[in-house]
């Protein structure tokens, strides 16, 4: 610490500020190249499976919550989900 003119302040370190992680973001064709390989899968599976990406690309949500949904969390009449916290 330079500002302060006194012995002590010179043996002080300054606290490190984190560096930020960049996001991870998919693109379009890359969830469409993945739908593609999707439908590839065997029948009961690549439902499931293709309606678990398109929610979480299409929603924003995390994978964690997209794996702990139940089916009494979704509403279709109202178009909601329920997203219990963890």
């Amino acid at each position: 610490m330079k500002f302060i003119n006194y012995p002590l302040a010179k043996s002080i370190e300054l606290p490190k500020i984190p560096k930020r992680r960049k996001k991870a973001v998919i693109k379009v064709e890359d969830i469409r190249d993945l739908i593609k390989e999707i439908e590839t899968l065997t029948y009961p599976y690549n439902l499931k499976l293709k309606a678990a990406v398109l929610l979480a690309a299409t929603s924003g949500m995390r994978s964690e919550e997209v794996y702990r949904l139940k089916p009494e969390n979704i509403d279709i009449e109202r178009r909601t989900i329920y997203i219990p916290g963890g």
